[in-house]
């Protein structure tokens, strides 16, 4: 089994054949200890801001929900999206896409150092880079995810793709189909009061 630092050298550079071992190895050890680094590390400069300002206890709700939250969304993800990925006719299993996925947070470690590089860039164009940085760092972690699922299940990149989006296009269409029929109610309401007191 390689090195917790041999397994992030090859997430970062070869990141397919990277994911792919680890989800053969499972090393849950380092892909926890991965996980946590990628959701402290950002929280960190947060947490001793707000204590500055007095703001202890807030500061302590905020990282620990945070943490446990990001953790929620782990398990889960791991499990939703394993599932989806046998329905599509992938062979793998969640055990060894959570390992993969604990690795594919690697991007969120870089976005401490490089919000202090934007820290330093005037501030005619910090905004600017904050945005860039942030919506790099989000997409490089979408991609990773998609590989992960690729490389766990054996699935081409569109259907992991569409393994990724599935979630979330179910949760869209319970929401239109939840507005046409709030929408449906309230203009059919008056007619049907109508109705009744006519009667």
């Amino acid at each position: 089994m390689n090195t917790i630092f041999e397994n992030l050298y090859d997430v970062l550079f070869v990141p397919r054949k990277a994911l792919r071992r680890i989800a053969d190895e499972r090393p849950f050890g380092q892909a926890v200890l991965v996980f946590l680094l990628s959701v402290l590390l950002p929280v960190i400069p947060l947490y001793f801001t707000m204590r500055g300002v007095s703001m202890h206890f807030a500061a302590g709700i905020i990282a620990g929900a945070e943490l446990i939250g990001s953790l929620v969304m782990w398990f889960l993800s791991a499990a939703v999206w394993g599932l989806l990925a046998e329905f599509f006719g992938g062979n793998g299993r969640s055990s060894s896409l959570f390992a993969a996925l604990g690795f594919a947070h690697v991007p969120r470690i870089f976005l401490v150092p490089g919000l202090m590089a934007v820290g330093l860039m005037p501030s005619a164009v910090k905004g600017i880079f904050e945005v860039a940085l942030i919506a790099g760092v989000s997409i490089w972690s979408v991609i990773l995810d998609v590989a992960a699922i690729r490389e766990t299940y054996a699935l081409s990149g569109a259907k992991a793709a569409l393994v990724l989006l599935m979630p979330l296009l179910i949760v869209l269409i319970f929401i239109v189909l939840a507005v046409i029929t709030a929408a449906t109610m309230m203009i059919e309401l008056p007619f049907s009061m109508q109705n009744v007191l006519m009667e």
